[in-house]
């Protein structure tokens, strides 16, 4: 993927999605408690959920089970977070065995028996945003179509997991960001050490893990040429 093409992408979701800003005011609104010692401010816990059922209106997630999940992966996240998406050693099994509880135990959020497995993918993204890229449905499905002939399968009755998360998406989306930062240095000799930075959109808090995330939904979501 070119970095054009990202950027480009980033520009048609902003103006074809109207709940983009939901993402601006959370994130530049939110703590830092997760670096803590997992003991979350309810306050921080309803604004989280503010920004996910503005998004998904039918999230379930609660305050007490949203801070019980905190409290679970805190030591694990603890271990990611100096990590992003494009350096991140996803050919490690400690790694994504890793990625996989962090993402299975926010999924686990909500009533009993259903799996957020779309809001997960939020819930992790606000926490590490260099790091974890934001999926829904149609993003899933149209990668695992267009996965086949690599011989991916999709899970029996889309019951979609931190497994496909750790194991098969988010490495997919490594090699997308570095594809990203390769294209870009082409045009840029001697940017290495400022590529991530110097990819830039309107929104500085915007990391390159939120834009494939863009990507995916203009392409997938939204059906449009990126």
């Amino acid at each position: 993927m070119n970095y054009r093409t990202l950027l480009k992408a980033h520009k048609k979701f902003i103006k074809s999605e109207p709940r983009y800003f939901f993402y601006d005011g959370y994130m530049n609104s939110k703590g830092d408690f997760w670096c803590k010692n997992g003991n979350v401010h309810e306050y921080e816990i309803k604004k989280l959920r503010y920004f996910i059922r503005s998004w998904d209106p039918h999230f379930l997630g609660n305050v007490k089970k949203l801070n019980q999940c905190f409290k679970q992966i805190h030591s694990d996240i603890k271990e990611l977070k100096n990590k992003s998406i494009d350096q991140i050693d996803l050919e490690n099994e400690k790694t994504k065995r890793c990625i996989e509880k962090i993402f299975n135990l926010a999924a686990r959020c909500g009533k009993k028996n259903r799996s957020e497995r779309t809001d997960a993918s939020k819930i992790i993204h606000t926490i590490l945003p260099k790091l974890f890229v934001m999926w829904d449905k149609a993003i899933r499905n149209g990668i695992w179509r267009k996965q086949k002939k690599l011989g991916w399968k999709k899970p029996k009755n889309e019951k979609f997991t931190g497994t496909e998360y750790a194991f098969y998406f988010l490495p997919l989306m490594q090699k997308a960001a570095n594809d990203v930062i390769k294209s870009y240095e082409k045009e840029h000799p001697g940017a290495r050490k400022k590529t991530i930075n110097e990819i830039k959109v309107e929104r500085s808090n915007y990391t390159l893990a939120k834009l494939l995330d863009e990507y995916n939904y203009v392409k997938y979501k939204l059906k449009k040429d990126p």
